[in-house]
């Protein structure tokens, strides 16, 4: 059963590539190099009421992370009806939700036989690339199925890159995008966005309202969320107990304008605790409000994401982190004085469902 339509990793099994017929062809050169990769994915469902029946469909893009035929997609792609894997070439397969994970709008979705009996092949996952040397006005090349026209390849330039989930509304902090001119519509969410050595750089997810601002998720910042999805079925993440905020001159600003002279942090750099929620593992570590984290684990930070990528996604394992404070050390007096304490948190698993 089919909507009617306009048309129908850790490793990498790259072939010696051809060369470039032409300097203008550095576009086609990158996007070939994945087209075999990037597949279409169709989901259909039945929808009955008392006087009729109608099957009611939804697509979107994605590409293959490993051999075994894992294809990484978004969670919001995903649906729990039947979903109907077509690769580059028109071979359809179906297709099975691995993993979702709906906060950082990840999915995992395994291609299976037509036949139970069947041999499936080897497939060809893609190389996930770091985007840590990318620049506004890099090039880079969005491939997708937008509204069902398979392998639509469209380009443009990065034009930033570094969007904050906070800017876009999302709720994952761990999730960084990059703001891209590609023209992404229905049906590309899930596809890749590749730099010109044909890496995939980010996962297409989200565009304005107005043609030429489209947004993708950052590969490198998502990567050990995507090896959770693989290999276990879901990302269990960290939970703290405490708010963070970067010392940035903005903040800094703030600070010098409501806070006394004496009670303001030792340091230009680091990240200031907020709030410490109470029983929690901040508060059972002896975290307060006010302190500023400068390192973790031996290593200097200066922002709350370099924190959170530092800790990374561990649970229930003791993180040594050194604070700088300012401690009374006069009641009479008032006198305060700075001082660096060490302390041992040990986080615990965050409850995706509050």
């Amino acid at each position: 059963m089919h909507c009617d339509s306009t048309a129908s990793s850790w490793f990498t099994l790259r072939p010696q590539q051809r060369q470039p017929q032409s300097p203008y062809s550095f576009i086609a050169d990158a996007a070939e190099k994945v087209a075999d990769s990037v597949v279409n994915i169709l989901l259909e469902t039945d929808v009955k009421d008392l006087f009729s029946s109608k099957t009611v469909c939804s697509r979107g893009s994605g590409f293959f992370v490993s051999a075994d035929g894992k294809i990484l997609t978004n969670a919001h792609v995903v649906e729990d009806w039947t979903i109907i894997i077509t690769l580059s070439d028109g071979r359809e397969y179906p297709g099975r939700v691995h993993a979702v994970d709906f906060l950082s709008d990840l999915a995992i979705i395994q291609i299976e036989p037509n036949n139970p009996t069947d041999t499936m092949p080897i497939w060809k996952p893609v190389h996930l690339g770091s985007n840590n040397e990318m620049r506004a006005g890099d090039w880079v090349v969005s491939i997708g199925n937008p509204m069902g026209l398979q392998n639509t390849v469209t380009a443009g330039v990065i034009s930033s890159y570094r969007r904050k989930s906070q800017e876009l509304g999302r709720k994952d902090s761990r999730v960084e995008y990059l703001q891209t001119d590609c023209v992404v519509h229905t049906g590309s969410s899930g596809g890749p966005l590749i730099n010109l050595d044909g890496h995939v750089i980010g996962i297409n997810t989200i565009r304005a309202d107005s043609e030429g601002i489209s947004f993708a998720i950052k590969v490198n910042h998502s990567i050990d969320m995507i090896h959770q999805l693989m290999t276990t079925g879901k990302i269990t993440r960290p939970w703290f107990g405490f708010g963070l905020v970067s010392l940035s001159p903005y903040v800094w600003q703030q600070l010098r304008s409501q806070t006394p002279q004496q009670l303001l942090p030792q340091t230009e750099t680091g990240v200031l605790i907020t709030y410490v929620e109470p029983d929690s593992p901040a508060s059972l570590a002896g975290c307060k409000e006010g302190d500023v984290i400068v390192e973790v684990n031996g290593s200097s930070i200066g922002s709350a994401s370099k924190l959170l990528k530092t800790i990374g996604l561990q649970v229930d394992l003791p993180i040594s982190i050194k604070v700088k404070r300012i401690v009374l050390q006069d009641q009479e007096s008032g006198q305060y004085q700075p001082t660096d304490i060490t302390l041992t948190l040990q986080p615990q698993e965050y409850d995706t469902s509050k």
